[in-house]
């Protein structure tokens, strides 16, 4: 803020992803999903008995091909 930054982008994967939600950090997402699974990854929370899920306020899904893209606004 005191650099005069009000917004941030953060893309990765879902470790990336997961650090940000773990903290609270972020007011909106934008999520793709593909018709491929990918496995692996421990479930977003599972590090962190304290974790809490955010509620997805106003989606809005949009279909790109075979991907589904939602939108939505974080409610912690």
């Amino acid at each position: 803020g005191e650099r005069g930054i009000r917004s941030l982008m953060i893309e990765g994967g879902a470790r990336v992803i997961a650090s940000f939600l773990e903290l609270q950090f972020g007011n909106q997402v934008i999520i793709t999903s593909s018709p491929l699974f990918v496995g692996g990854l421990r479930p977003i929370g599972a590090s962190s008995a304290n974790f809490s899920y955010p509620t997805l306020r106003h989606p809005v899904y949009e279909q790109w091909g075979s991907d589904i893209v939602i939108a939505a606004d974080l409610e912690w």
